[in-house]
């Protein structure tokens, strides 16, 4: 997939990270993982929206990735958790 259609904001974070694609895309689950590979927030969407927000608040500071999944296609990001 081509990840420069994730849109995530405020990053780097210390809480909230706001998570978007283009209209007509729906983000069917979000998951953030260490760099272990060891997921530490797993979001699942029921509705299909295009965006959606996920508290990274408590996680210990560090580099994480984000996984977002849409219609077949995984996006990945770099977070920055400050």
């Amino acid at each position: 997939a081509d990840n420069n259609l994730l849109s995530v904001s405020h990053n780097p974070t210390s809480g909230w990270l706001q998570i978007s694609l283009p209209a007509g895309n729906s983000l069917e689950t979000v998951r953030v993982m260490g760099l272990s590979g060891k997921t530490v927030r797993n979001l699942e969407r029921g509705a299909s929206a295009s965006n959606t927000e996920i508290d990274l608040s408590g996680l210990p500071k560090g580099i994480y990735v984000l996984q977002a999944r849409s219609e077949g296609q995984v996006f990945v990001k770099k977070v920055i958790v400050e």
